[in-house]
């Protein structure tokens, strides 16, 4: 965020180095939001009234998120016109995507083996060959871009096999976090587990509004004379979250460990 602000401040600032700001500080806030809602989870159980999950073969979060991320990647194929879109940016695009539709293939290998019944263990091997045909599809229309640029190519890659392989995933996701015998049991909050987790997530919104505000702020610098102001807000703003999240971290500590010490 503090080089954001600093390039905001240099005249000579090059699109570049802001886009690589904000692709990174967007990445950021992904993982902290992630670790945050992990953190808020151990602190939740650990409290009186509260029992943690039972996971099943399936990790929904996992799943869910790949497919959202072969999602993502397709769409910014298609939000870009070959002529504003780097090869280097194609291929870093691409290759997140692939990973993540590996990461959903290896989810039907292991559903397969372990599925209740023999027509969910098939369909998770039909839904296994979908997705690697998809993905393989996918692959190939990359590889003709990269010998072949331009925009038939660019439009197959971004249309046809992005947009089928995002709708395959998008299946596979919906269809292995259906059965809750796959999915396990979801962990049972009580009112103090409530309360730590809601502490620790309200505090992390703190820190990622204004993170979200920001990326949005560097995009209407060359239209919005006032934006760069506005962006030096969000980054203080960002540093005041970011001490209400340790705080808020520390007090769900703290109130585990008075409990603990009262119960005994």
């Amino acid at each position: 965020m503090r080089d954001l602000a600093a390039l905001v401040g240099r005249d000579s600032a090059e699109h570049d180095e802001a886009r690589a700001c904000v692709e990174e500080i967007c990445s950021l806030v992904v993982s902290l939001t992630e670790c945050s809602a992990h953190a808020g989870y151990l602190l939740a159980v650990l409290q009186e009234g509260s029992s943690p999950e039972t996971p099943g073969p399936v990790d929904r979060y996992q799943v869910c998120r790949a497919a959202a991320d072969v999602a993502h990647g397709t769409a910014l194929l298609r939000a870009h016109r070959l002529p504003t879109i780097s090869s280097l940016q194609v291929t870093d695009i691409c290759t997140g995507v692939t990973e993540n539709a590996s990461v959903l293939a290896d989810c039907c290998l292991v559903a397969a083996d372990e599925a209740p019944d023999d027509g969910t263990r098939q369909q998770f091997r039909l839904c296994l060959k979908s997705v690697t045909a998809a993905a393989d599809a996918f692959c190939g229309s990359v590889e003709s871009l990269r010998d072949r640029p331009g925009d038939r190519n660019y439009k197959a890659c971004q249309q046809v096999f992005g947009e089928a392989l995002a709708t395959t995933c998008d299946a596979l996701a919906v269809f292995a976090t259906q059965d809750a015998r796959l999915t396990g049991v979801a962990a049972t909050l009580g009112a103090a587990g409530r309360d730590a987790l809601r502490r620790v997530l309200g505090a992390c919104l703190g820190v990622v509004s204004p993170s979200v505000l920001a990326c949005q702020l560097a995009g209407r610098l060359p239209r919005e004379p006032g934006a760069a102001s506005r962006l030096r807000l969000c980054c203080e703003a960002v540093a005041r979250g970011s001490g209400e999240l340790v705080r808020a971290l520390h007090a769900s500590c703290d109130d585990r460990g008075d409990g603990a010490e009262r119960r005994r």
